[in-house]
């Protein structure tokens, strides 16, 4: 999904963005440094460091950690390490130097470079706006926003205020939020109890670090066309409401034990490439990359039904007949 445009004269740019990991934090309620906690033997912070990459960002940066403590990983020190994330964003917004940031906590579960997207697609199409703030479930997810580097001299002032937060540092300036459906896209872990319990499903991950293509909607109708093999991991309710026709319905937590059945759906229409899809590219990418971890060719379907949907294709609702 290309960057809005803004016009520049008479040449519309793309307005550049970085994305900045928190990783400052004290984890007190984890009892442990979460940005090392290891989820299928990757740290968290490179878990999200690696779906910040898979955005169009010109620059990824860890900010709260030293310079060179990972490979091909830049990382920087906190200027105000123990003084909360206000502090982070001041330090993220002096050091890079694209027209917007955007945030991630280094203790996402689930992290996703569509979330990025979705929040500079918003915040470059809107000048007026300094920042952008995901709506989740009817919660803002402040750090997860993006910020225009305009508005580091305010925020500076209300740090050396006395703010702490990026909630009370945002006083005053223009703040606008965008709806986020993909709830999992911004669950965190703030003690043990959030992470990830292993099962029968105990090698699925739930992560996008495998290198898994993605292709549009009209891709995805020209191969549907050719009789190419659907997956859909929308739970049971997102199926009923509206669904792609001719698909195999898994939700995404049962993938792992219906592997010999997703075999046999790519069997029966002829081998190929499977494609995978959820309500908009988060979930679907996820079964993806583990689908692909294990042999099976698949595809991330950008957008999802909610796409396919709004551009007028087909779509079948209620029970299958």
């Amino acid at each position: 999904m290309a960057a809005p445009e803004k016009f520049a004269g008479s040449m519309k740019v793309a307005p550049t963005f970085a994305v900045a990991v928190l990783a400052g934090g004290s984890s007190r309620r984890m009892g442990r440094d979460k940005a090392l906690l290891e989820i299928d033997g990757d740290a968290m912070v490179l878990r999200v460091v690696a779906a910040a990459r898979a955005s169009d960002a010109q620059e990824t940066v860890v900010v709260g950690r030293e310079p060179d403590l990972w490979p091909n990983v830049s990382s920087i020190p906190d200027r105000f390490p123990g003084e909360g994330p206000l502090g982070g964003l001041v330090t993220a917004l002096g050091h890079c130097g694209t027209d917007l940031v955007v945030l991630m906590p280094c203790d996402l579960l689930y992290p996703s470079g569509a979330a990025v997207q979705i929040v500079v697609d918003e915040l470059g199409s809107r000048p007026e706006v300094d920042v952008l703030v995901p709506l989740v479930r009817n919660r803002r997810q402040y750090v997860q926003a993006g910020f225009r580097r305009a508005a580091l001299e305010h925020l500076e002032a209300r740090f050396e205020a006395g703010s702490r937060s990026i909630h009370d540092g945002i006083v005053d300036l223009v703040v606008e939020e965008v709806p986020v459906d993909e709830a999992d896209w911004f669950a965190d872990a703030d003690e043990p109890a959030d992470l990830p319990v292993r099962s029968s499903q105990e090698d699925f991950r739930r992560t996008t670090l495998n290198s898994v293509p993605e292709q549009s909607i009209d891709e995805l109708a020209s191969a549907l066309a050719d009789g190419a093999p659907l997956l859909d991991v929308r739970e049971v309710n997102e199926w009923l409401d509206e669904r792609i026709e001719g698909g195999l319905h898994i939700p995404l937590g049962d993938v792992p034990d219906h592997v010999p059945e997703i075999l046999a759906h790519i069997e029966s229409a002829g081998g190929g490439d499977l494609w995978v899809v959820c309500a908009s590219g988060g979930r679907s990418m996820t079964a993806a990359d583990f689908l692909s971890s294990h042999g099976i060719s698949a595809i991330n379907v950008a957008g999802g039904t909610k796409a396919w949907v709004a551009s007028g294709n087909p779509f079948a609702t209620g029970p299958a007949e």
